[in-house]
């Protein structure tokens, strides 16, 4: 910035001219006071020309300089310029050097940082109402001044709190996550912002009440968990719950936790540290029978807790109904069930084990009863339910929300050796056990989810009665071989093929049909059922066309062979050519010989590579 003032004691005004030589490329003229046909600025070069009145002043800003220059300042008087200056430094403490008129000065730039580095500290997670500091005041600007700290608590982009000083506090009202943005601004107008986020919870203590079930039989036991997880140091921690007329509790004890029996109070001995979380366990044992206790009343378990430093007391969240009843239902009761003794414990978590999804599992499979389920049998229905809380990891007491309808591909692929999925009754066909008189064929079922994952999944084929179904080995999967249903153990995921395989055996006795399958898999998340696609149909037959077993025929070794392809070979061609001119029959035609037709037919098709 340049400024040519007017001497106090003229009358007339004055006039001068200015030429500046080594103007950075990109600097240009942001004001000049004056027409503007009184300069002409081409960096490096520039000229001014200035008449002002008098007691008047005129000059010039120039932008764009960069960190280091070097300047040729050429200042010509035309009349009453008596003096001229250079003003250097901080706007706070400037420097000046009196020139000479009409003398040529080198001005310099020396090259400094003027990106200020806004910083701050605070706490990460303070609790609702309490006030909290905030400290700029590692915050920096090489070379000048921080003169405004400003703060924007809300995260909304309005700076509501300015100061020059580089503390503040602020009280937050809300729970949640805030963003915080802190601008500083310096000497020169530079600003630099910092963005944090605080977390501000309700409370220094969170306190959760888990029931191992929300549903019991008359005098039996409820496991009873109180989970407290500390948001910071907390001292004089205490418990209080309320428990309706005629429920009793137990307590094993706990270093570091007193119970008073008579209230039903403990105080935990000491202090929990921030971030620290424990638990205090007790067993809720239900009213027996005989104590006149209404079945199916569901009574609500209300209780607190405080600490002393901070000062703080608040209901206790999470479980807080629980019915007496004379039943429950088969879900809660396997969910309660201890593999080991064999008897249903209320204490357990509720939840669906390895252990227990095993068990329940070979149940199922083998069709026994079960006693805790008053010698009731596993079905299908209430064994995918079982593997969907598994598989969930859910509490049988908590509704499981129904999900959008799968997008799945459910596709069978029959493999019986021959073209349009025909099985050969026939004692010489290769796939036949001799000594059992069976046929094997080989299924597979592809299950490919495409929009989510299925859990508690089933698949249920229905196959004539006397067929034979054995299953291929496979971790994931348990059948049911008096219903011909598989049980899929783990969930399914998105893009994932995942296959049920299997072998059926087929009597030799059968008969000649068609028969049509049917089958379906079951979603126990969704109840959403979906038909299989693909094969869909298998012909049993006792003799085969002379041109299918050709392509199956194994010249080498003069015998069917069911894994080649429907396609001829040179060889048999030319066994389908020989038993032609001998007359003779074809093997498993039911005697059948190769007529005229079917040997130019069978000859066109190997010559042009097309399947039979």
């Amino acid at each position: 910035m340049i400024i040519t003032v007017d001497d106090s004691g003229s009358s007339s005004g004055g006039e001068a001219e200015l030429k500046i030589k080594g103007l950075p490329r990109n600097s240009h003229v942001t004001f000049f006071d004056g027409a503007s046909a009184n300069y002409s600025f081409s960096p490096p070069d520039a000229r001014f020309h200035w008449e002002w009145d008098s007691a008047d002043a005129d000059g010039v800003v120039i932008a764009g300089l960069t960190d280091s220059f070097e300047l040729e300042i050429d200042l010509r008087p035309v009349e009453n310029l008596n003096d001229a200056a250079v003003v250097s430094g901080s706007l706070a403490s400037p420097e000046e050097l009196k020139l000479s008129p009409e003398a040529k000065v080198l001005l310099s730039g020396v090259g400094r940082s003027r990106d200020p580095e806004a910083r701050f500290t605070c706490q990460q997670v303070v609790r609702k109402g309490k006030p909290v500091k905030f400290d700029a005041s590692r915050s920096n600007d090489t070379g000048s001044k921080v003169t405004q700290y400003s703060w924007d608590f809300d995260g909304d982009g309005f700076y509501s709190f300015a100061s020059q000083n580089p503390t503040a506090k602020h009280t937050f009202t809300e729970t949640g996550i805030h963003q915080v943005n802190l601008r500083i601004t310096t000497e020169f107008g530079n600003r630099s912002v910092k963005s944090k986020t605080v977390k501000v919870t309700g409370a220094p203590i969170k306190a959760t009440r888990h029931l191992s079930t929300d549903k019991v039989l008359p005098g039996d036991r409820v496991n009873v968990k109180i989970r407290l997880l500390a948001r910071g140091e907390i001292s004089g921690i205490a418990l209080e719950e309320n428990l309706p007329e005629g429920w009793e509790v137990s307590f094993q004890g706990k270093e570091g936790v007193t119970w008073k029996p008579s209230t039903d109070q403990w105080l935990l001995n000491r202090k929990i540290e921030a971030g620290e979380s424990t638990q205090i366990s007790y067993t809720l044992v239900a009213p027996s029978g005989e104590s006149g206790i209404n079945p199916e009343k569901t009574i609500k378990i209300s209780g607190k807790v405080s600490s002393a430093s901070p000062e703080f007391s608040r209901v206790l969240a999470g479980d807080s109904r629980l019915s007496v009843t004379s039943s429950v239902s088969p879900l809660t009761t396997l969910a309660h069930y201890d593999p080991e003794t064999h008897r249903v414990d209320f204490e357990l978590e509720g939840k669906i084990s390895d252990s227990q999804f095993n068990a329940v599992l070979r149940a199922w499979k083998l069709g026994k009863e079960l006693s805790s389920l008053g010698d009731r049998k596993v079905d299908f229905e209430l064994i995918k339910q079982v593997a969907l809380y598994h598989q969930k990891g859910a509490k049988v007491s908590e509704e499981i929300s129904r999900p959008e309808a799968p997008e799945v591909e459910v596709t069978r692929s029959i493999d019986t050796g021959l073209p349009e999925d025909r099985i050969l009754l026939h004692p010489d066909n290769p796939w036949t056990d001799r000594e059992s008189g069976n046929t094997e064929v080989h299924v597979t079922v592809n299950i490919s989810p495409g929009n989510r994952t299925l859990m508690g999944l089933g698949l249920d084929e229905k196959l004539p009665e006397s067929w034979e179904v054995v299953p291929e080995s496979n971790e994931n999967i348990v059948f049911k071989p008096d219903t011909e249903r598989w049980i899929v153990k783990r969930p399914i995921f998105p893009g994932e093929n995942f296959t049920i395989s299997y072998r059926v055996k087929v009597p030799l006795k059968f008969g000649v049909k068609e028969i049509l399958l049917k089958g379906e898999i079951e979603e126990g998340w969704s109840e959403r059922t979906l038909s299989l696609r693909g094969d869909e149909s298998i012909e049993t037959v006792k003799k085969l066309p002379p041109r299918v077993v050709i392509s199956r025929w194994n010249v080498e070794r003069g015998k069917l062979d069911l894994s080649m392809d429907n396609y001829i070979s040179s060889s048999q061609s030319e066994k389908a050519i020989s038993l032609w001119v001998r007359g003779l029959d074809v093997p498993f035609t039911g005697g059948n010989k190769i007529s005229f037709s079917t040997v130019k037919e069978i000859m066109a098709l190997h010559l042009e590579g097309e399947p039979i």
